[in-house]
C-alpha cells in the first residue's frame, strides 16, 4: 500500500495508518537507521534538499539501510575526491602565482637596469612598455654590451702589442 503525504519542513512525519513517527536529522543529513521497515526515501537531488523524505512502501529495513549506507559512502568518497581536487588546484594556483610574480619581478628589474633612452620610443600608448618589449630591449642591450667588451679586449691587445714594441726597440 502507498502512503500519501505532503512534504513539509518539520521534524515529524504523520501517517494516519501508523500514527506519528519522528525522524531525526543531523545537520540536514538523513540518518538511514531512523526508518522502520515500512518506509523508504524518494531522493531526487536537488529538488528535495532541506525537506523530509517521502515515506514509501519497502520490503526490508536492511536493504534500505544498506542502500543508504552505500549512497552515503559514495557521497563521502565523492566529497573526499572533490576536496583533494580543490586542494590540489589551490596548491597549483599558488605555485603558478609565485612563478608569475617571480617572472614579473625579474622583468621589472631588467627594465630598471636598461638605459633610460632604450625604452623612450617604445611606449605603445601605455605608461610602461610591455614585457615582450622589455625582454627584447634587454637582449639587444646585452648584445651591444658584449660587442663593446669584445671591442675593448681587441683595443687592449693592440695597446699591449704597441707597448711591447716600444720595450723591444
Amino acid at each position: 500500500s502507498s502512503f500519501p503525504m505532503d512534504i513539509r519542513r518539520s521534524s515529524h512525519i504523520t501517517d494516519s495508518s501508523h500514527g506519528q513517527q519522528e525522524i531525526m536529522f543531523n545537520n540536514n543529513m538523513f540518518m538511514p537507521s531512523s526508518l522502520d521497515s515500512s518506509h523508504s526515501l524518494a531522493m531526487s537531488a536537488p529538488a528535495n534538499i532541506g525537506y523530509f523524505p517521502v515515506p514509501m512502501p519497502s520490503s526490508s529495513n536492511s536493504s534500505i539501510t544498506k542502500s543508504f549506507e552505500e549512497d552515503h559512502t559514495a557521497q563521502m568518497n565523492m566529497q573526499v575526491m572533490m576536496d583533494k581536487r580543490r586542494r590540489r588546484r589551490e596548491s597549483h594556483n599558488a605555485v603558478e602565482r609565485r612563478r608569475r610574480d617571480n617572472i614579473n619581478d625579474r622583468i621589472h628589474e631588467l627594465c630598471t637596469l636598461l638605459p633610460e633612452n632604450t625604452l623612450e620610443n617604445v611606449n605603445t600608448g601605455q605608461n610602461k612598455p610591455n614585457k615582450g618589449v622589455i625582454l627584447k630591449k634587454s637582449v639587444e642591450h646585452l648584445r651591444f654590451l658584449q660587442q663593446q667588451v669584445n671591442t675593448y679586449h681587441q683595443r687592449i691587445q693592440e695597446l699591449e702589442n704597441t707597448l711591447k714594441g716600444f720595450y723591444t726597440q
